[in-house]
């Protein structure tokens, strides 16, 4: 299968602390990616990396032939990049509308209003929470609605590539897994690549595809979602069960 997002060499850090060392990553398009290990193992660093808010030192990140290297954030929006960082970025002051339509915001030119519009259509089809809630602002939702938010805002781009930290945190069980349920029906819907950072290693490598493990900012294992999850060793030195 065509990769759709091909890392080689990954380095990054921050001022003279280095955090990423040397990744290799491979993603195929329609397919939900793991990452893993401790905290302060790299994974945030690495998503902040591809989305383009934090600049590499070294190595090559290529999206669908082209070179992300040295690229604006809303560059790679463009391309069909979307990050939901952890926290997820709601703005409070805004309605559940006014937050989705920023997910379109890059969009020039006519039709771009009408395709935003769908997207949001979309959105609202998906998450029946926030169509009832459409008017409300950011601080009137519940911490799962403030997530279903921020993936939908990611949505509403409709991107290739979607970048995901922690998107169950905080979340009551049965909320954190309705949102794991949803990308997998995401990744089978739209083909789109889901790169996953999630400390619930379970919920994870269930509905992951593929995964990698991250220890002091180096990959020290990857394979298939099913084989990382059958590995005792590697779960008891890297992934903590």
């Amino acid at each position: 299968m065509t990769e759709l997002l091909e890392v080689e060499g990954l380095c990054a850090g921050y001022g003279a602390a280095p955090v990423l060392h040397d990744v290799d990553l491979r993603l195929a398009p329609g397919t939900i990616t793991a990452v893993l290990g401790a905290n302060g193992a790299g994974k945030t660093t690495l998503l902040r990396t591809l989305s383009g808010l934090l600049r590499p030192s070294a190595g090559r990140i290529d999206l669908t032939g082209r070179d992300l290297i040295g690229l604006p954030v809303e560059r790679r929006v463009m391309l069909g990049v979307a990050h939901v960082p952890e926290g997820r970025g709601v703005i409070g002051e805004l309605t559940v509308q006014e937050n989705l339509r920023l997910g379109g915001l890059w969009r020039k030119g006519a039709g771009a209003r009408r395709e935003t519009d769908a997207a949001i259509a979309e959105v609202y089809d998906l998450f029946e929470p926030l169509a009832r809630r459409r008017g409300y602002h950011g601080h009137q939702l519940s911490g799962g609605e403030r997530q279903m938010l921020a993936l939908g805002r990611a949505l509403v781009a409709r991107p290739k590539f979607l970048l995901l930290d922690e998107p169950s945190l905080g979340l009551a069980p049965v909320v954190a897994a309705s949102i794991m349920a949803l990308l997998r029906t995401l990744r089978d819907a739209s083909g789109m690549a889901v790169l996953l950072v999630e400390q619930n290693v379970h919920s994870a490598l269930a509905i992951a595809d593929e995964g990698v493990v991250v220890s002091l900012g180096r990959v020290v294992a990857r394979g298939k979602a099913a084989d990382l999850q059958a590995d005792e060793g590697l779960r008891h030195a890297y992934l903590g069960f």
